[in-house]
C-alpha cells in the first residue's frame, strides 16, 4: 500500500509540473476600489486576444503599479501570470470563462458512506488476493474478536502508519466533497471510513492511531488532491490533451476519476469545464540539485543524495475576497530522493487555511491572521527506518505532524527595492510521531505536542531572494516502554507510545537564490539539524547534522 500510494502522489506533483503550461489560466482578480481608468485599461486588454500587445501591457503594467503596488504584483508576458514580489516566484490566475459556470452538486449523505465502503473493500481484496497479507485474512471470529477487544497502538511501519493511512483517508473524503460537502462534514467521512477498516477489513486489533492519522491526516491531503484535481480535469479539451488530463486527475484524486470514468463524464466534451471550486492563482516552483548530509557527532559520516522538490502555493493571502473557504490558501512541499538507498519522499508538508482575518497598517504593512491544518512526513531512512547507507538514522530523525492545527501570522511588506515577507506558526500535535532510539516494537515514537515555525523572506531588486526558515517541535511520549522485566506481559507493549520522556528537534535552513531569468534561479541552502530526547528509563540522545544543498529552481 505504501509504494502504491507514493507512485500516485509522485505523478501527482510530477503532472502539475508538465499540465501548468497547458492550463488555461486568467484572473479571477478581484481589486479593491479600482479606479475608472484603471478599470477602462483592465476592460481594453480584456478584448484583446491571447497575445497581448507590449505597449497596451506596459501602460496597464505601469498604472497598475502606480495604483495598487501595495498588493506587489507585477505583470510578465500577459495578464495571467503576474509576479509575485514577496515570495518572488510566478503566479498564475485563473478565472471563469463566458462559457464556463461552476458544477451545480446536489448533496447526497448516503453516497459517500457507499462508496466509502467499496473503497475499504477494494483495498482489502487488493491485498487479500495480489499480496496474501495474513492480516487480511478476515473471517467471522476475527471480526468478533475486534469489536470486543480494547483499542491498541499497533507497531506497523512509519511509512505506512503515518502516510498510507492518511493517504487511504483522503479517498473518503473525497468522495464526500465529490456529493456536494464542504470542508467540515467531509471531514466526518474518513473517520466512519477508518472505524469500517478497523474493525472489519484486518486481523489486528483497532488502533488509535490508525483512527486518528487517517480521519484527520486524510481530510488535509483529501482537500489538497481535490483542489489541485479540479486545475487538472477540462471537460473542453479532446484530443491527446484530454486524455492526458483524464490519467493525472485521476492519479490526483482516485475518487473523482472513478465518478467520471462510470458517469461518462471522462470522455463528454462541453463548452465549460467542469470546474466543482472556485477558481485560485497558484504558482509552482521545481527544484533539481544534491544534498549533501554529514554527521557533526559519532563518525562523522556523510553522503550525497540528487532530490526533485515541488514547492506550490494555491490561492493568497490577501485577494481583496470579503469570505473565505477552508483550504482556498494552503502551501504544500514534497522532496523526493533520487537514490534506492532512501525513501522516495522524504519531506511532505501541508499548510491549509482554514480561517482568516487580514488587516493593514496606513503605511501598506499587510497581516494575516490564519487558523491552520497542517499535515507533516518527514522520512529521512525509509521503510521501517532503516537505511541502505552507512549513516546513523538517529542523525536525520523522524517527524509526523499528522493530527495538528495551528495558529500563523503572515505579515509582508513590498517596496520597489526590497519586500519582505514573515510567516509564523504555532501547531499544536495532538497526535504525531518521532525518532525510537530504544523501543524494540517500531523504530518511531507515538507523541503529543507541540511544533513552532517562522521563515523570515527578503527579495531585493527582483534579483535575489534570501530566506531562513526555522522550525522546533517539542514531543512528549506519555506512556513508555520502561525496561521489560521477566514477567512482564507481552500485551503491555500494546500500549506503549513508545520510549517514555520528550523529544526536542531543532532545524534551520538558511538559503539563497538568484534570479537567472525571470522563471529560473539558482538555489543554495543550508540546513542545520539537531536532535535532543530525555528518556525517563534510558540514557539521553542528542544527534547533531547538517546539509548542503545546490540546485535549480523553475517556476512553472
Amino acid at each position: 500500500m505504501t509504494r502504491f500510494a507514493l507512485c500516485i502522489l509522485i505523478t501527482c506533483i510530477t503532472s502539475i509540473t508538465c499540465l501548468a503550461q497547458e492550463l488555461e489560466v486568467a484572473s479571477v482578480y478581484n481589486p479593491v476600489q479600482e479606479n475608472d481608468t484603471l478599470l477602462q485599461v483592465k476592460n481594453m486588454l480584456a478584448q484583446e486576444n491571447d497575445t497581448i500587445r507590449t505597449d497596451s501591457l506596459q501602460d496597464f503594467q505601469d498604472k497598475y503599479d502606480n495604483n495598487r503596488f501595495k498588493r506587489g504584483r507585477q505583470f510578465l508576458h500577459n495578464d495571467t501570470v503576474w509576479k509575485d514580489y514577496a515570495m518572488g516566484t510566478r503566479v498564475h490566475l485563473q478565472r471563469l470563462t463566458d462559457t464556463d459556470t461552476l458544477v451545480t452538486i446536489r448533496k447526497n449523505d448516503i453516497k459517500p458512506i457507499l462508496e466509502s465502503l467499496a473503497i475499504n473493500f477494494g483495498v482489502w481484496g487488493y491485498d487479500h488476493f495480489f499480496k496474501d497479507a495474513d492480516w487480511a485474512d478476515v473471517n467471522a471470529h476475527t471480526i468478533h474478536h475486534n469489536l470486543r477487544c480494547k483499542w491498541i497502538l499497533d507497531h506497523d511501519s512509519y511509512s505506512g502508519n503515518q502516510f498510507s493511512h492518511p493517504y487511504h483517508g483522503s479517498m473518503f473524503y473525497n468522495a464526500a466533497r465529490y456529493h456536494g460537502h464542504d470542508y467540515y462534514t467531509s471531514a466526518l467521512y474518513p473517520l466512519i471510513g477508518s472505524c469500517v477498516w478497523e474493525y472489519f477489513c484486518e486481523t489486528n486489533e483497532p488502533s488509535y492511531n490508525d483512527f486518528l492519522s487517517t480521519g484527520i491526516g486524510g481530510s488535509a491531503i483529501g482537500e489538497m488532491t481535490h483542489r489541485v484535481s479540479d486545475l487538472v480535469f477540462d471537460n473542453s479539451k479532446t484530443g491527446v490533451r484530454r486524455i492526458f488530463r483524464e490519467i493525472v486527475g485521476s492519479f490526483i484524486n482516485p475518487s473523482r476519476g472513478f465518478h467520471r470514468l462510470f458517469s461518462g463524464e471522462m470522455w463528454r466534451v462541453s463548452p465549460s469545464r467542469g470546474k466543482r471550486v472556485s477558481p485560485e492563482p497558484f504558482s509552482l516552483d521545481v527544484g533539481i540539485g544534491n544534498r549533501y548530509m554529514r554527521e557533526m557527532r559519532r563518525q562523522k559520516r556523510q553522503k550525497n543524495v540528487a532530490y526533485i522538490d515541488f514547492a506550490m502555493n494555491y490561492g493568497e493571502h490577501f485577494d481583496g475576497k470579503d469570505h473565505h473557504q477552508p483550504f482556498d490558501f494552503f502551501r504544500l512541499y514534497a522532496q523526493l530522493n533520487l537514490s534506492n538507498e532512501d525513501p522516495t519522499f522524504s519531506d511532505i508538508d501541508i499548510r491549509g487555511r482554514i480561517a482568516t482575518k487580514q488587516f493593514q497598517s496606513h503605511n501598506d504593512w499587510k497581516f494575516d491572521l490564519g487558523l491552520y491544518q497542517v499535515f507533516k512526513y518527514v522520512d529521512n531512512y525509509g521503510e521501517n527506518g532503516k537505511s541502505k547507507s552507512r549513516m546513523n538514522a538517529g542523525d536525520f530523525a523522524f517527524v509526523n505532524e499528522a493530527c495538528s492545527f495551528g495558529a500563523g501570522l503572515y505579515t509582508e511588506k513590498v517596496n520597489h527595492g526590497i519586500s519582505f515577507s514573515n510567516d509564523f506558526m504555532l501547531d499544536a500535535i495532538a497526535f504525531g510521531g518521532n525518532t525510537a532510539d530504544y523501543f524494540s516494537k517500531r523504530t518511531y515514537n507515538y507523541a503529543s505536542g507541540f511544533s513552532l515555525r517562522n521563515e523570515i523572506r527578503f527579495c531585493v531588486n527582483n534579483r535575489m531572494v534570501i530566506g531562513d526558515d526555522f522550525y522546533f517541535v517539542r514531543m512528549y511520549m506519555f506512556k513508555g516502554n520502561e525496561p521489560l522485566k521477566p514477567d512482564t506481559p507481552v500485551e503491555y507493549s500494546k500500549w506503549a507510545w513508545g520510549d517514555k520522556g520528550n523529544c526536542s528537534i531543532y532545524q534551520n535552513r538558511a538559503y539563497l537564490q538568484f534570479f537567472l531569468k525571470h522563471n529560473l534561479k539558482l538555489n543554495a541552502e543550508h540546513k542545520l539539524f539537531y536532535r535532543r530526547s530525555n528518556y525517563a528509563s534510558f540514557d539521553n540522545v542528542h544527534a547533531k547534522s547538517f546539509e548542503l544543498r545546490f540546485g535549480i529552481i523553475y517556476a512553472i
